[in-house]
């Protein structure tokens, strides 16, 4: 069942993935995961839907499906490619209190943008500017004073993500600042 809100009357919302496409003639929509854990995707029974036109809708969860980079959700009510092209580009969302069920510490992407980077010595190297998801792993891009660089997302590399203090430590190998 679809509901729509006002935005003064909105629960606190968190963005976990983006509506890309649609997939197919049945209603299912595409969703980039915002998270590194897309398996909490099957956990949830109702997501929020913000579309370009500000509008936000909360929509049941029919069937979820993880195609490699991609989440496929189908919804209650989006039966048709014309429903779901309605969805495009829409960012999904739920409650903060939602998440923090579902997680086992883990952390959305979003919430990390911004943190500066340390090296395991103590050495600013620069912001996470964004994280690019990949089949293998997800990479870090931080922005140092000179240039962007790519560091793997794997526990070899990333050490610590302090929340609090929105600080991540990582190792830094031989030539990566060069």
């Amino acid at each position: 069942m679809e509901k729509r809100y006002k935005k003064d009357v909105l629960p606190e919302l968190f963005t976990i993935g983006q509506v890309t496409k649609p997939h197919g003639v049945r209603g299912t929509v595409r969703v980039i995961p915002e998270t590194e854990f897309s398996e909490q995707f099957e956990n949830l029974k109702s997501v929020f839907l913000r579309c370009v036109n500000g509008e936000i809708l909360t929509l049941n969860i029919k069937d979820v499906k993880n195609s490699n980079r991609f989440i496929l959700l189908a919804f209650d009510g989006i039966d048709d490619r014309d429903d779901a092209e309605t969805l495009r580009d829409a960012q999904v969302l739920i409650e903060r209190d939602e998440y923090e069920k579902l997680s086992d510490n883990g952390l959305f992407f979003s919430d990390i943008r911004g943190f500066d980077v340390f090296s395991h010595d103590d050495v600013f190297i620069g912001q996470l500017e964004d994280v690019e998801s990949y089949p293998a792993h997800d990479i870090f891009i931080i922005k140092t004073n000179e240039k962007s660089i790519m560091v793997p997302a794997v526990p070899e590399f990333v050490k610590n993500i302090d929340t609090r203090q929105q600080k991540i430590t990582i190792h830094l190998i031989d030539g990566l600042l060069d």
